[in-house]
């Protein structure tokens, strides 16, 4: 017979990017349980609890399959599903090195993430942080900066990424050393480029 009865309950869907859910099972005719969550865990208890983490499959979402055994060695099968939004997984890259003063820096939204998914960057200095999917945004000062990107998912839940690459903004400047050559017919100047950085150079 079916015996494989199930209690479920979402315990926290915003679980530090995660989402815990309990799940019981009820047929007092079970003596044997077995459990496998849909990301690959399993339990043996009659009632346990359990995280999921990311990456989420946003497809086919979250859930768990029950074994049960009863006294005769007859097995039961039951399988519950978990009706949440899942917490999105943020995730950007970011092109321009080298950076300089007032170039725009583009930054791709590359999250995975539930429908309704809303986005806000925070680029690291003093600009108002930017909401949208991907940005563009130039840096006034030089220094070292860590961008930010926070997802908030349609219930609410936020999660944050920042990247690990620090983004270094700076001002080349151009230095030079020059020599000169005189003789009675003609006034000669050797300029040479003694500059630090990298780049393009125009004489003036």
């Amino acid at each position: 017979g079916d015996f494989a009865d199930i209690d479920s309950a979402v315990l926290n869907a915003c679980d530090s990017g995660g989402v815990s859910v309990s799940v019981q099972a009820t047929n007092p005719n079970a003596v044997g349980w077995s459990w496998v969550f849909s990301d690959g865990s399993a339990s043996n208890l009659s009632v346990t609890e359990h995280r999921f983490i990311q990456p989420f499959d946003y497809n086919s979402g979250i859930g768990c399959e029950l074994t049960a055994t009863d006294i005769n060695g007859c097995t039961s099968q039951r399988s519950v599903y978990f009706d949440v939004v899942l917490p999105a997984a943020p995730s950007f890259t970011w092109q321009a090195p080298p950076v300089c003063r007032h170039e725009e820096v583009l930054f791709t939204n590359q999250s995975q993430a539930p429908v309704g998914t809303t986005y806000e960057w925070n680029f690291g200095d003093a600009a108002t942080m930017h909401q949208g999917d991907s940005a563009l945004h130039a840096y006034s000062q030089n220094g070292t900066y860590q961008a930010c990107l926070t997802a908030t998912n349609s219930i609410g839940c936020q999660t944050e990424y920042c990247s690990d690459n620090e983004i270094v903004v700076y001002s080349p400047v151009a230095t030079a050393n020059y020599t000169t050559q005189l003789n009675t017919c003609l006034f000669a100047v050797q300029l040479e480029n003694t500059s630090a950085e990298g780049g393009a150079f125009t004489w003036c």
